[in-house]
């Protein structure tokens, strides 16, 4: 029995739209511009301009491929998942039910593995979607059955994994965070401080770059980057006393190295937002850490807000300005006293790390 018409219909066009131009190959590889694939000879392959579509000849199995430039509509996230599932469900009716999602890789790629499974008359049609994302271009890869066990079958998992990109793949475009856009002013300290393993982001595909980072975060960072060493003993502050939480020990490394010391109350105020000049005097005290401290003098004056720098800070701004690690805003600011984003941050720390020799 073959794959309802509208059921595949409904899918098809959804996906890859009115087929302009094709012709049909029945070899085991099949390359197009874009990427090469293993399809068994016994499929039926038709390729256009920017889709493959190959049937089995019993038309129990389909398989769908497109290719796209890549847009914002083709980032991978949950809310991409979401939408594609309230799509689908408005388009194949109340029979269509979703199995499983799952968040995927392959080829360096990331992708989504949605399952569905439609009742018609006792009929079951099981859907697997992947999607991979080049450099360059997005692919939708879709696998429709009438068995389930072709799921996971050896034939199946063989032609997925056959599937090579042509175009570069480096890691998911250099990383994975969906809320990061490419042409962000912070794109490449984000990835700079991915890649190096300073910033993680706040689960796999999120990095909220608008989201305040606070001291606690900071002192993370900071201990991360010198590889997590344990410290012995007890925190000295009032409020870093759960040896559960993340930072416990971050904070005991930083105030062992003279990283940080704490508010005149005596207490670290680990959730605070930690201030842009408050990580200056951080970043100061870790590079006397590290041993590269080189006394620098930037002009405070020369930045609109330059004379609201705390005192406790004015030294540390100044080195900053001197060094590179801030270099103010389109306005001429510095924001001293404003709290530093996850993005401000990455690219302070990218800047201290490429200057700071």
């Amino acid at each position: 029995m073959k794959i309802k018409n509208k059921i595949f219909l409904a899918i098809f066009m959804f996906f890859i739209g009115i087929i302009l131009c094709s012709n049909q190959s029945h070899a085991s590889n099949t390359n197009t511009n874009d990427y090469s694939i293993d399809i068994p000879s016994t499929y039926k392959v038709t390729i256009t301009s920017n889709t493959l579509e190959a049937e089995s000849t019993d038309g129990q199995n389909m398989i769908m491929i497109e290719t796209q430039a890549k847009t914002n509509q083709y980032v991978i996230s949950e809310s991409y998942i979401n939408y594609m599932k309230e799509y689908l469900a408005e388009t194949l009716g109340s029979n269509f039910i979703l199995i499983d999602s799952d968040l995927i890789e392959q080829n360096g790629c990331k992708g989504m593995d949605l399952k569905y499974c439609q009742i018609e008359s006792g009929i079951y049609v099981y859907v697997n979607v992947f999607q991979f994302v080049s450099d360059n271009k997005a692919y939708t890869f879709m696998i429709m059955s009438l068995n389930q066990s072709y799921l996971t079958s050896n034939e199946k998992n063989n032609i997925v994994k056959s599937f090579k990109i042509k175009d570069t793949v480096n890691s998911s475009i250099g990383i994975p965070f969906t809320d990061v856009p490419s042409n962000s002013w912070y794109y490449n300290a984000v990835r700079y401080t991915y890649e190096k393993n300073m910033i993680k982001g706040i689960n796999d595909y999120t990095f909220s770059p608008n989201e305040n980072l606070t001291r606690a975060m900071l002192v993370t960072i900071l201990h991360r980057m010198e590889g997590a060493p344990y410290v012995p003993g007890t925190s000295k502050f009032p409020d870093v006393q759960n040896t559960k939480e993340y930072y416990y020990v971050a904070v005991k490394w930083a105030v062992a190295n003279n990283i940080v010391s704490g508010y005149n109350n005596g207490k670290f105020g680990p959730n605070d937002p930690i201030t842009r000049e408050q990580l200056a005097v951080i970043l100061n005290k870790y590079c006397r850490y590290k041993g590269k401290y080189k006394a620098k003098t930037g002009d405070l004056t020369k930045f609109k807000d330059g004379n609201k720098v705390s005192n406790f800070a004015i030294w540390e701004m100044r080195w900053a300005v001197g060094t590179g690690v801030i270099t103010g805003t389109n306005e001429n600011t510095i924001n001293p006293q404003g709290t530093a984003t996850r993005a401000e941050v990455a690219a302070m720390l990218h800047k201290y790390s490429i200057n700071i020799k």
